[in-house]
């Protein structure tokens, strides 16, 4: 019986980072990097082709930027946590804004289902 596989093969860790997670049954986003707030990769399962298909990009997949009136404003810090123990949440704090953007609370929140 001759079955031809693809094989995988993650690379290897280098540096221990911080990092968060967060999926469900056909989404996946496994990587969220703690220090600028950047979606690395997203893993999608596909029933119908029986398969895993992961979007990456050379550095990020997607990074958050923030405008405001058109000029781009700098994150002076990101606070990490986990609410329930399990979600992530990233609160950001904008360079020259007093209020706080956050991924937690179903208005807001990128990740909510």
């Amino acid at each position: 019986m001759n079955i031809n596989r693809i094989i995988t093969r993650p690379k290897k860790i280098v540096k221990n980072e911080q990092v968060l997670y967060r999926g469900n049954h056909y989404l996946s986003v496994p990587i969220i990097d703690c220090q600028n707030g950047a979606i690395k990769n997203i893993n999608v399962v596909s029933l119908s082709n029986k398969a895993l298909v992961e979007l990456k990009g050379e550095q990020n997949l997607f990074k958050p930027h923030f405008y405001k009136e058109g000029k781009e404003i700098e994150i002076e810090k990101i606070d990490v946590s986990k609410d329930q123990y399990y979600l992530p949440r990233l609160d950001f704090f904008l360079i020259g804004l007093p209020s706080i953007i956050s991924t937690s609370g179903k208005r807001n929140d990128p990740y909510a289902q």
